[in-house]
């Protein structure tokens, strides 16, 4: 099967892999990941019982049991390859990896207002149909649906006096959030969810219309009410109020004349929007006003976070859809510089992954993979001077992070020359990471290479491990036979998108002495005798008879540095590793050539 080279914007946390021979995905985020098929990026389908023949055990868990990653949020210290369920951060976290996600292209998002609590369409459009709730009923957050939410309770005050109207500009705060928690749990109908977000807005509206009418509010009081008028129109016209959005594009305007920092910030945000709305829509074929506004929203320090981050992506993404290449790129370049020296790491990861994008030592390296890959001469020297230019041109820390964990995914993919190459470079360049506990991890994956490497040509050392019944396995049941190892879990999705391709070899050669042995890597031995319960396995499937050293800690995967899931080994008729990482289409014709 020919392969290619590709880069793609990914990110993944966890010890399970998907990356077959078929092709090399270089992605560019926290930390560039190779990422093919099974866990894919935010977009990919996930693998399921409907398309791969195999699913995890039924649990009364949401999901199977996956093993902590640990380290911060630096790439390097996540670094291991891929996973389909990201870890759980806080929200301000979360809205700065999602800076470093691939921009979407136009929308009302690139307008919002930062910070806004309201419903908008887009939330309503996402909410989980289902039967309304009544009365009683547990939510699945397990609180206790009330008699009368307060959305649907609230009501217009009779005074309008100004400590009467900010207490209800108050409620409808309270009343979005709990609307928001019933349309994301699917507790209200579509329609009703945008009925009631359109009545409290219009509300809201009226309520901080009729304050900043008032005569002699305090500072704090009329910055109250123009936020709260900010944020009722822009839900109005999220929700597709036309006068609202007419409204909104007006107020906007007067917000930037306030001397309110924070307001005149949200207004720039907002006529960022508006900008790439008009360069989308046709109604302006100069990018010039776009450009402006990215400059605004960037100008005041205090304001360079997450979400800006979000938006000026958003508008670079933009520029490109529309053929402005080169003013992409200087954006591109100067964002990144702006955040490559964040507080926030996520921010430095988004930033880093801007300035390598598209930087000639980046399109340098996937020329020489490209090479390399067809076999052609001095590709090995190509690939290690793109690694050392990386180095030398982009953020070291992080683009010797990078290179690190791109080492073991290309080595996973069934590469190892690729990944040897690089790693002849990096390996000497660890002391440009300044953490000593990220360096330590580096190093370690830098070990863990070494020990897979080394088994290629030798005896399988495979004590320890017992069969589902806890009897230790009986390797000479196997002499003279094709054997496939296979490191697995129940958990893990391209393991499980696995499974069919091998019981397909192995009904295709069983008989020609071809035998498949599963080493299991669940934490828990109750998750893989459900999973044999519900679905048999025709092989042996074995795992650590110790109970205090199983997962990725179990001895015979430290042993040889496994570190990330599918890890399969051929073993030929001689008793030695022929092979690592066959999968896929290549699975077969290489079982079939050691069986001759």
């Amino acid at each position: 099967m020919a392969m290619s080279s590709r880069f793609v914007i990914n990110r993944k946390d966890s010890r399970q892999m998907s990356v077959t021979p078929a092709a090399i995905a270089m992605g560019l985020s926290a930390a560039l990941c190779l990422a093919l098929s099974g866990c894919g990026s935010k977009g990919e389908s996930e693998v399921s019982a409907e398309n791969s023949g195999y699913k995890a055990a039924a649990s009364d868990n949401a999901s199977a049991t996956k093993p902590e990653t640990t380290g911060e949020t630096n790439p390097a210290a996540t670094e291991t390859p891929a996973s389909s369920t990201p870890a759980t951060a806080a929200e301000k976290t979360a809205m700065a990896e999602k800076a470093a996600a691939a921009p979407p292209v136009g929308g009302n998002s690139v307008g919002g207002t930062s910070g806004s609590n309201t419903p908008d369409a887009n939330a309503a459009a996402a909410a989980p149909k289902a039967n309304p709730a009544t009365p009683g009923d547990m939510t699945k957050t397990g609180g206790i649906v009330n008699e009368a939410p307060s959305f649907a309770a609230l009501i217009f005050p009779s005074s309008e006096e100004p400590a009467d109207l900010i207490a209800f500009l108050l409620k409808t705060d309270q009343a979005i959030r709990d609307l928001a928690v019933y349309g994301s749990q699917g507790m209200i109908p579509e329609s009703e969810f945008r009925q009631q977000g359109a009545k409290v807005m219009e509300m809201k509206l009226t309520a901080a219309t009729k304050l900043l009418g008032k005569n002699n509010l305090n500072e704090e009081d009329m910055r109250l009410a123009r936020k709260a008028k900010l944020q009722a129109l822009s839900q109005l016209s999220g929700l597709g109020d036309v006068k609202a959005n007419d409204q909104l594009k007006a107020y906007v305007d007067e917000l930037i004349t306030t001397g309110d920092p924070e307001l005149v910030h949200n207004g720039r945000l907002m006529q960022l929007g508006y900008a790439a709305e008009a360069l989308m829509a046709g109604k302006s074929t100069d990018p010039s006003e776009l450009l402006s506004r990215i400059d605004e929203v960037l100008q005041d320090e205090k304001y360079r976070g997450a979400p800006e981050l979000m938006q000026v992506r958003a508008a670079m993404g933009l520029l490109e859809q529309m053929g402005f290449k080169e003013q992409s790129a200087a954006v591109r370049n100067k964002v990144g510089k702006m955040f490559e020296n964040s507080s926030d790491p996520n921010l430095a990861n988004a930033a880093w992954q801007l300035l390598a994008d598209q930087h000639p030592s980046t399109n340098a390296m996937r020329a020489a993979i490209d090479s390399a890959l067809k076999g052609e001469p001095d590709a090995t020297e190509a690939i290690k001077k793109a690694c050392s230019d990386m180095i030398e041109s982009l953020p070291p820390e992080r683009t010797v992070a990078f290179l690190v964990g791109q080492s073991v995914n290309i080595e996973y993919s069934g590469q190892p020359q690729i990944a040897q190459a690089m790693l002849d470079v990096v390996s000497g360049q660890l002391d440009k990471v300044k953490e000593e506990k990220v360096r330590q991890q580096l190093q370690k994956t830098l070990d863990n290479f070494k020990l897979r490497q080394a088994i290629v040509g030798k005896e399988l050392p495979l004590s320890g491990l017992v069969g589902t019944d806890g009897k230790p396995i009986d390797m000479a049941a196997y002499a003279g036979k094709v054997v496939l190892v296979d490191f697995w879990a129940t958990w893990c999705q391209p393991c499980l998108q696995e499974l069919p391709n091998v019981q397909k070899t192995y009904e295709a050669l069983k008989e020609k002495g071809f035998e498949v042995i599963g080493v299991n890597m669940d934490e828990n031995a109750a998750d893989l005798e459900k999973f044999l319960q519900q679905q048999k396995l025709p092989w042996a499937t074995v795992r650590s008879g110790d109970a205090a050293k199983v997962g990725f800690n179990t001895p015979i995967a430290q042993e040889i540095g496994v570190e990330a899931i599918p890890f399969v080994i051929l073993i030929g008729k001689d008793g030695k590793v022929a092979k690592l990482h066959t999968r896929g289409e290549l699975l077969q014709p290489a079982v079939e050539e050691l069986l001759k």
